[in-house]
């Protein structure tokens, strides 16, 4: 559902290399599973990887609107299948 939505938003979907940083899905992917095991994630943001948690951290504001895009995407999609 991910690579569809960044497609119609016309952003890349080539899946990305391991994150290397910490992120609270990773915590709460095996939380959220329960004894099914962890549940798929995805961590989905603006940004660029290098930007994250450095001094001066800063994100372009073309690439929030672009996340607001493939988030109104995902939306739109997940409502349909429920």
């Amino acid at each position: 559902m991910v690579r569809s939505a960044l497609q119609a938003a016309g952003s890349p979907d080539e899946v990305a290399p391991p994150a290397r940083f910490f992120t609270d899905a990773s915590v709460l992917a095996g939380i959220l599973g329960g004894d099914a095991g962890p549940v798929p994630t995805v961590v989905l943001g603006p940004g660029e990887p290098a930007q994250c948690h450095v001094v001066d951290e800063y994100c372009l504001a073309s690439r929030v609107e672009q996340a607001v895009v493939v988030y109104r995407e995902l939306l739109e999609r997940w409502c349909a299948t429920a």
